[in-house]
Parts: C-alpha cells; sequence; structure tokens
C-alpha cells in the first residue's frame, strides 16, 4: 500500500453503493470480492430471483466488513502522515 495516497473509505458510501448497486457496489471496497460475488449473484437474479433476497444484502454486509478491514489496515499510515506532517511543521522536538 502506498503510505502517501492511503486514506479511510466510509462505510456510510459503502452501504450506498452495495444498496443501489449489489455485488457491483463492492467495487469500491474489494474489486476481487466484487467479481466473485458477481459472479454468482447477478446470474441467480436473473435466473431464480433467490439472488435479491440472499445475495444482495450478503454483499451489502459484506461490502461494511470489507471497509472496516480496509481501515484497520490503513490506520497506521495515516497516523505516520499526521506524524510527518507535524514534524515538518515544527510541532514536535520543541520547535513549537
Amino acid at each position: 500500500m502506498d503510505v502517501e495516497k492511503a486514506k479511510e473509505k466510509s462505510q456510510v458510501k459503502q452501504l450506498m453503493f452495495t444498496t443501489m448497486f449489489g455485488p457491483l457496489g463492492l467495487f469500491y471496497s474489494n474489486k476481487i470480492i466484487a467479481v466473485f460475488l458477481s459472479i454468482f449473484i447477478i446470474p441467480s437474479i436473473l435466473a431464480f430471483g433467490f439472488g435479491l433476497f440472499f445475495g444482495w444484502p450478503f454483499s451489502m454486509l459484506v461490502g461494511v466488513i470489507c471497509v472496516r478491514q480496509h481501515n484497520i489496515k490503513v490506520q497506521p499510515f495515516l497516523a505516520f502522515q499526521k506524524r510527518k506532517a507535524q514534524y515538518e511543521q515544527g510541532r514536535i522536538n520543541g520547535n513549537a
């Protein structure tokens, strides 16, 4: 993960994306899982309708979990960025 580009993702956005687009909304948080679930859920919606009742809510749950895991993974990078910015401004080492 690139330290300079690390940022948190919004769980509200993820929930909105998966509510509107189902498994396709997972592309916001995890592209691999999005492809996998799209391959299985979208055809089941078209063929049987079961994907709408089970797959859609499942993709919403998976999306929120993926965003949470991403945010946990990004926390050390964000702390580093904050500390680096403070150091560059001279607020660390008593140079305030």
